[in-house]
């Protein structure tokens, strides 16, 4: 399984969006795709958002409009859980997927 950063595809007119720079939109869309891949469960830390090109000014537009939150160290994703799988079960259907790999293949039977 290779997890992946789920977008809606309503996300480009909704509200929360409609007045963001197109920064705080690339940034908000490489951190999500990051978080996903490092399995942060949608926490940023501070050091992340500028390597990604962003500055404190751009995430703080993604506070404003209530995308992310502030939290020590950085900034969390608003309800990334009800959008996004846990790290818990990105791990637990990786190692299901492995066994199912491991086990005999019915096909020469």
């Amino acid at each position: 399984l290779m997890p992946w950063f789920k977008i809606d595809d309503k996300w480009h007119s909704h509200p929360k969006t409609m007045g963001l720079s197109l920064a705080a939109r690339g940034l908000w869309a490489v951190a999500g795709s990051w978080c996903m891949d490092a399995l942060t469960n949608g926490e940023v830390p501070t050091g992340a958002v500028a390597r990604f090109g962003g500055t404190k000014k751009i995430a703080a537009e993604l506070v404003r409009a209530g995308l992310w939150l502030e939290i020590a160290g950085g900034y969390q994703f608003h309800e990334w859980l009800d959008h996004q799988p846990s790290k818990a079960k990105v791990l637990q259907f990786k190692r299901a997927e492995r066994q199912l790999d491991a086990e005999p293949s019915l096909k020469g039977a």
